[in-house]
């Protein structure tokens, strides 16, 4: 909610209703994500005593539909982006499109984070997990005092975006 926060004070309580338009509508599907991850979870976390390597191609196929579905969410989205504003927000909300399609691109990201805790339990690994939450929290702080005096509600997408894929996909092969 860092990103509500600063655009209260840094912009106006409009720029919050817009972003909160927009990341609304971006994150709608993702309980689709959340169902294929609680899913898989067993099945996969199974594997990891039994034989590794079928672990692991458990993992690398829950990431490749967690990125294929949200691909394909992006473009959809993105691409209807103006009449689902429109029919779920009204007009008024328009100023949220630019931002929506920006966030829609972070969903993929945020859920490999999701799905990285069933590669971190069984290898002892947990511990991590506040340190990049950590990184991820200074990283966004810093990105939206850097980006939305400049850009607005679309700067604090972009930061969202760029934190998501740091903390979920880059700092993963840390």
């Amino acid at each position: 909610q860092m990103d509500r926060v600063m655009l209260k004070s840094m912009i106006s309580e409009e720029a919050v209703g817009y972003y909160s338009c927009a990341s609304t509508i971006s994150t709608f599907w993702a309980f689709v994500l959340v169902a294929i991850i609680d899913a898989a979870k067993p099945v996969i976390l199974a594997k990891f005593s039994e034989n590794k390597r079928a672990f692991e191609v458990g993992l690398i196929r829950l990431y490749g539909t967690i990125l294929y579905l949200s691909a394909l969410a992006t473009v959809g989205l993105s691409l209807l982006s103006k009449p689902l504003i429109l029919i779920m927000f009204g007009k008024d909300y328009l100023p949220a499109q630019g931002t929506l399609c920006v966030l829609t691109c972070g969903t993929a990201f945020a859920y490999l984070g999701v799905a990285r805790s069933i590669w971190l339990v069984p290898h002892g690994k947990q511990k991590f997990a506040k340190y990049i939450a950590a990184c991820g929290a200074t990283g966004n702080l810093i990105l939206n005092l850097l980006l939305i005096p400049r850009l607005g509600i679309l700067g604090a997408a972009i930061a969202t975006v760029s934190t998501q894929i740091f903390n979920n996909f880059i700092l993963g092969f840390l």
